[in-house]
């Protein structure tokens, strides 16, 4: 992700060069805002972790197949997310998926008070 951060910074530098004989500070102006401004946040966000996004991604969720039940039922249906999660606790349980003794689970992860609550 650095190196796409670079790039985009490094596109927007090159492009406002290019164009200055034609807009002048204007071309940096414009093209910070449509190219620049997203490397800057791309590079922020690759070395401060948690400056710009809150949470990190779960590169290794173990809730990844009910996650992908959870949005195939809301793209196939329109019920309400109680609906969705009273479908998904017939399949999926607080004790099958080890939730109350499982020290990997993210602290942050909403998955677990959701297969636990009635």
């Amino acid at each position: 992700m650095s190196f796409l951060g670079v790039t985009f910074v490094s596109l927007w530098l090159f492009v406002g060069f290019s164009l200055w004989n034609y807009m002048g500070l204007w071309s940096y102006i414009i093209f910070f805002f449509l190219i620049g401004s997203v490397g800057i946040v791309i590079l922020v966000n690759c070395h401060i972790v948690g400056l710009i996004f809150v949470r990190k991604k779960c590169m290794a969720c173990k809730f990844s197949k009910l996650i992908l039940d959870h949005e195939v039922v809301h793209l196939n249906s329109d019920v309400s997310e109680e609906e969705v999660w009273g479908i998904l606790k017939k399949v999926y349980t607080a004790e099958n998926l080890s939730v109350y003794d499982d020290e990997d689970i993210c602290g942050f992860c909403p998955i677990p008070s959701r297969l636990v609550e009635e």
